[in-house]
């Protein structure tokens, strides 16, 4: 019951940032390419963060002992 809660939150939290994206290209001050660059790049900070993560061994499982 625990991972399907955890699975609801994260599928929740990672839907409303998709649906931000939209709304910060609105702002008529905001430079959409600078806009750009910065999601594109964190996002791509976090998958190579994640990377470095697994090859140097550090990883986690979700699994529950019960």
């Amino acid at each position: 019951m625990c991972m399907l809660f955890a699975l609801a939150c994260g599928a929740l939290v990672g839907d409303a940032f998709v649906h931000l994206i939209p709304e910060a290209f609105k702002e008529e001050e905001a430079n959409s390419r600078i806009t750009a660059l910065i999601i594109m790049c964190s996002i791509l900070f976090f998958l190579s963060l994640e990377n470095l993560f697994r090859s140097c061994g550090i990883s986690h499982n979700h699994y529950v002992d019960e």
